[in-house]
């Protein structure tokens, strides 16, 4: 607050012995408006714009810029009060995430498609709030999976919709090429199967080559009786959900098996199922009835 007035009584100064300093004001002109320029395009300073005196907002926002892909979904909680980033951020930085103020009484299941289909989404809000704002987050389909800031009286949290897309969730299924099946979440939900699991590697763009083989068996015959296979994408913890339809399957027992292939050429990839140490291209993970 009290630069105007620095400027203003620097400005002045300047104007009346502008005549006698020739050189010094405009040694100091080409340096204000120099330092200006530097200020506005300089990326890794226009977060903190004011750096001279940071804030705890700054310290806040500098976490959840270096945190959150650009993939994933921010809920600012409204009861933070001045941390409108709305109108003090987003507007003139452009967040790679996609971002949106939460009122006071909404769930998360009510918000827009846009948030909810991210794979994760992340909550900031003051720390005195917690109780209300896990309690409105403690929801069906949701999971908090860390909490990535505590500190400065603020919070930040990632949420999933399935334990098995949070990235210490436990490998069932190890796969050849160092890659990591984790989960896999399952429920049988009005005809309905959903599969949600995470797929893990150390190399970012591997996942990418590869699509998740969701088969529906029927245990009697062995025979293949639905599928809905899905590809991965590129990333290092790739969530992937499938869902499929077994409303109209007869009653009887079933397993649901997957594998991993090679999406260009058709080829599985060897995995060993780390529950029961089998090792086969294709495995069964859970098994239901029906009818």
């Amino acid at each position: 607050p009290i630069w105007p007035l620095i400027a203003l009584l620097a400005g002045a100064g300047l104007w009346r012995h502008s005549e006698r300093w020739r050189r010094l004001t405009a040694v100091l002109l080409a340096f204000w408006l120099l330092s200006g320029i530097w200020l506005v395009l300089a990326t890794d300073n226009r977060y903190e714009i004011g750096f001279f005196f940071r804030s705890d907002l700054h310290r806040v926002y500098r976490v959840a810029r270096e945190r959150i892909p650009a993939t994933d979904f921010l809920i600012i909680e409204r009861d933070t009060g001045y941390l409108d980033w709305r109108r003090m951020y987003t507007s003139t930085l452009g967040l790679p995430y996609g971002y949106l103020n939460r009122e006071g009484g909404q769930l998360l299941t009510e918000l827009t498609s846009d948030a909810t289909e991210h794979p994760w989404i992340w909550l900031l809000y003051r720390t005195e709030d917690r109780a209300a704002v896990l309690n409105r987050a403690s929801e069906p389909g949701w999971v908090r999976c860390e909490r990535a800031l505590d500190n400065w009286g603020f919070t930040l949290e990632r949420h999933a919709w399935s334990v098995a897309h949070c990235p210490d969730s436990p490998a069932r299924l190890q796969f050849d090429s160092d890659i990591q099946l984790t989960g896999p979440d399952i429920r049988l939900e009005d005809g309905m199967l959903r599969l949600h699991v995470g797929l893990r590697s150390a190399d970012d763009a591997l996942l990418a080559n590869y699509s998740l083989a969701v088969h529906i068996i029927d245990v009697n015959t062995n025979e293949r009786v639905a599928q809905g296979d899905v590809g991965v994408g590129p990333g290092i913890l790739v969530p992937v959900s499938s869902s499929i339809d077994v409303g109209a399957l007869p009653p009887g027992e079933y397993e649901l098996r997957l594998a991993l292939y090679d999406w260009q050429t058709g080829v599985r990839l060897p995995s060993r199922d780390l529950e029961t140490n089998a090792v086969s291209d294709m495995h069964a993970v859970h098994s239901f009835h029906l009818g």
